[in-house]
């Protein structure tokens, strides 16, 4: 939810690199079958020099695209990163409320209401909606164009990101701590009461 532009240049990295790798196999495949199927000297084949070249081009591409994607998954991996603090402590707080089931048997948190309670501690929780013209195209607008919005605020953070370190330490320690509130706030309400000092 805080950086949806990480995963998604992750996934197309991932595709692409799949892509790269199956391309090269066709290829391999292709030279191997026109060697075993040549006939006579191999070096007056002309078909078989040609795509010997061509292979050889599209390899060359392929190796030079191979660079390129492998400085940008460091560069994701490196961005990613950085969140592995908040992490952590969505994780801790998950297994944490987990092992409340051993103080009672009602304390039964499922997986999907807890991603509910971190999304809503990472995006914040929801003003009054507003009834103007912006409001309502943003909440009508196509799921196409919600992307397009959603990468131009990606881009925002980003851009703040790298622009001042100590501004994501700031909102990573705002993340812990939120996230951290949230979840203690939505399971203090479902506690009967001779339990809530154990929280």
């Amino acid at each position: 939810k805080e950086r949806p532009d990480l995963e998604e240049q992750k996934a197309v990295l991932i595709a692409q690199m799949n892509g790269f790798k199956i391309k090269t196999k066709e290829l391999e495949d292709g030279i191997l079958e026109q060697l075993a199927n040549a006939e006579g000297d191999v070096l007056e084949n002309i078909d078989l020099i040609e795509n010997l070249e061509d292979s050889k081009r599209v390899a060359a591409e392929i190796a030079e695209k191979a660079k390129v994607a492998a400085v940008t998954e460091v560069e994701i991996n490196t961005a990613r990163e950085m969140y592995r603090r908040v992490a952590a402590r969505g994780s801790l707080m998950f297994f944490l409320l987990a092992t409340l089931s051993k103080v009672h048997t009602f304390y039964h948190f499922s997986l999907s209401s807890f991603n509910a309670i971190v999304e809503r501690a990472i995006t914040g929780r929801r003003g009054k909606l507003v009834w103007n013209e912006e409001a309502v195209m943003s909440n009508m607008a196509p799921p196409k164009l919600k992307r397009v919005l959603l990468n131009e605020a990606a881009e925002k953070k980003k851009a703040i990101v790298a622009e001042d370190p100590a501004q994501l330490e700031a909102r990573m320690d705002f993340l812990v701590d939120n996230i951290t509130f949230c979840v203690f706030d939505a399971t203090r309400r479902g506690l009967l009461e001779r339990h809530k000092l154990i929280l």
